[in-house]
């Protein structure tokens, strides 16, 4: 257990430095060319933070879930963490969290195909459920060609998988990434990723809403 903390601690002080996520930039981008002030934010699966940062920069109030202790402790000793009431930081398993709180973008970088895939669907269930229409959310899908896609209790998606997931969503931008790379922990590793930016659509029941006097 304490080596396993230790490589997790080095592991987040090799990335914590990294600068955000395309796919939140893109997000954010495509948020501040609608004129909108900054909102609430989730950071699912936070790691040291590089993307929490990035929204805290950008006047965004956010919450920062991680499974693991020792992300949480890595992004509170970041100085953009002293940002007043703005950040919750939280441990905790994303699939714990039922339902999970309203905001209007939901990051999940790297992380939902963590997920078993019963769970990554009540979850992806709960995303769609706590973004307001107009919301937004950003992040990585596992596609069969990866490395990983092997691994009992991930979650892959395939072209075929993917549509039903795409329903209620406008797709803002929609990148397949196939790589080979070598990762923090060393590791040579064949990529196969979905990079998602959506906006929720209003379903016919919050148009229905909104139209009653």
């Amino acid at each position: 257990m304490q080596g396993s903390r230790h490589r997790w601690r080095r592991y987040y002080r090799q990335t914590a430095e990294r600068p955000a996520r395309d796919t939140l930039l893109a997000a954010l981008s495509a948020w501040e060319a609608t004129g909108r002030a900054p909102a609430r934010a989730l950071d699912l699966g936070c790691g040291a933070g590089r993307d929490t940062v990035e929204l805290l920069r950008r006047g965004w109030r956010v919450l920062a879930l991680d499974a693991e202790e020792a992300a949480v402790e890595s992004l509170k000793r970041r100085p953009e963490a002293a940002a007043g009431d703005r950040l919750d930081c939280r441990v905790a398993r994303i699939e714990s969290l039922a339902p999970l709180p309203e905001a209007e973008l939901v990051n999940a970088s790297f992380v939902l195909f963590l997920l078993a895939p019963p769970d990554f669907a009540a979850t992806w269930t709960a995303i769609r459920r706590a973004l307001p229409p107009g919301g937004l959310f950003c992040g990585q899908l596992l596609g069969p060609e990866d490395d990983w896609a092997g691994n009992a209790g991930l979650t892959v998606q395939d072209a075929e998988g993917l549509a039903p997931l795409l329903a209620g969503y406008e797709v803002l931008d929609r990148r397949e990434e196939r790589s080979e790379t070598t990762t923090p922990k060393g590791d040579r590793k064949r990529w196969h990723l979905h990079h998602l930016v959506l906006q929720r659509q209003a379903a016919p029941s919050d148009v229905a809403a909104a139209s009653r006097p």
